[in-house]
């Protein structure tokens, strides 16, 4: 069952960088407390500075930049989450 005014397969998927002491297991215990989370996953490639990209997928959102803001809030430790939100 679906709360009314949200579709069965709304999907957001939020993009970032971790540092490199994150763990796929980490970040969904961060997420799940902001909404249902359908998939997390860390790619294993990093960037110069030694970050990496992950992905967390989460369904049934009423208010995508809500979300957002409240993503952008999350401190692990000490670390801060950068996200984005796709632009399509």
């Amino acid at each position: 069952m679906v709360r009314e005014g949200v579709q069965e397969n709304s999907q957001v998927t939020i993009s970032s960088t971790f540092h490199k002491i994150f763990q796929v297991l980490d970040i969904w215990k961060v997420f799940v407390r902001l909404g249902k989370v359908w998939e997390v996953s860390i790619s294993p490639r990093r960037s110069r500075s030694g970050l990496r990209f992950g992905f967390c997928g989460f369904r049934e959102v009423e208010n995508p930049l809500l979300l957002e803001n409240q993503l952008h809030n999350i401190f692990i430790g000490n670390l801060k989450i950068m996200v984005n939100l796709p632009k399509f």
